[in-house]
């Protein structure tokens, strides 16, 4: 179940972001809360990427995962933190930043041989 929300917010994600760099980040108030609680419900993903950690035997990917999950939460928490003082912009800035971060993180769950 972890793993689908990861999935899904990963879609979503993207939904968000593409949605506010087609309206050149201008929204209303009442957005600007839809959004923060989006953003927040996003960055306690990082509780569901914890646990898909706990399934990864190499410990340098473990480790690998563990930087990614703790940077992804924190430019996460600066877009929300960002929405709250109006710069809606930061959100842009952030989003192909933490897109990456959560493909690399999926990529670190692979664990079929690259040679296959």
């Amino acid at each position: 179940m972890a793993f689908s929300k990861v999935l899904k917010y990963q879609e979503d994600w993207k939904k968000v972001a593409d949605s506010l760099a087609a309206r050149d980040y201008k929204i209303d108030d009442r957005e600007i809360t839809n959004v923060k609680l989006f953003l927040k419900q996003l960055a306690n993903e990082y509780y569901d990427m914890e646990l898909l950690t706990k399934g990864i035997t190499d410990e340098a990917k473990v480790t690998k995962a563990k930087e990614i999950m703790k940077d992804f939460r924190s430019k996460v928490r600066e877009c929300d933190g960002a929405a709250s003082d109006g710069n809606i912009a930061k959100i842009g800035e952030n989003y192909p930043i933490t897109s990456s971060e959560i493909a690399q993180f999926l990529d670190l769950l692979r664990d079929v041989p690259d040679e296959l």
